[in-house]
């Protein structure tokens, strides 16, 4: 199994580090290397940098906000270096860039003493004004999102064979998720509700299953 996430590691670090300066879409997103050095550290740092949005002051703060969570990284595994040496990457991929809508999921992977943990950020906002969307921002008023997902997801943990913390419930009304031009990706973080063992768990929607309850902005 840690073998599977090493392998997974190492595929989510090429991605990270493979995006050049380009216009992808209405966005245009600028690779930015943040080099680390640091004792007991090796860090491979990239963060995006983006602009085209219509609100410049919403566009400087998702700036800001994306650098910090690259720093953010830095300052946790040289934390973490003070007990054994660390190796890890900070990276992202933009996942979808277009019909009005910029989506991207981070990703943070550090190893130390031959344990692997990943955690994963999804990130989705409007690009004429810059607004991040929450998951209820997805879908029309009144729409049981919550209930119509979760019956998703568990079908999905059937498939798959995943061992959990409990029993799978509902997912969290403000579950973390990114968008791709056809799915909507909900994330689950590593150790929360399946065992450290898999990892962080995504569970792939259709945007077409959900057509009647999504808002009509969500083009499909």
């Amino acid at each position: 199994m840690f073998k599977r996430l090493k392998i997974a590691a190492l595929v989510l670090f090429s991605l990270a580090f493979t995006i050049p300066v380009t216009a992808l879409g209405g966005v245009h997103v600028e690779n930015m290397q943040h080099p680390v050095n640091a004792p007991g550290v090796q860090l491979q740092c990239a963060y995006p940098r983006i602009s085209g949005i219509g609100n410049a002051q919403n566009q400087q703060k998702l700036n800001s906000s994306l650098r910090e969570q690259a720093l953010c990284a830095q300052k946790q595994a040289e934390y973490a270096a003070k007990a054994a040496p660390v190796q890890g990457s900070f990276g992202y991929k933009v996942t979808r860039n277009e019909s009005g809508m910029f989506s991207l999921v981070s990703t943070r992977i550090l190893t130390q003493s031959g344990k692997t943990s990943t955690v994963c950020k999804g990130l989705t906002v409007d690009t004429a004004n810059g607004k991040s969307y929450a998951l209820r921002d997805l879908f029309v008023d009144h729409a049981d999102y919550v209930g119509v997902l979760s019956e998703q997801v568990r079908a999905q943990i059937r498939e798959k064979g995943l061992k959990q913390r409990g029993s799978f419930k509902q997912i969290g009304a403000e579950q973390d998720f990114y968008l791709t031009k056809t799915e909507l990706v909900l994330l689950f973080p590593q150790g929360t509700s399946f065992h450290e063992e898999y990892g962080v768990q995504t569970f792939n929607i259709s945007l077409q299953s959900l057509d009647g309850t999504l808002n009509r902005n969500i083009r499909i």
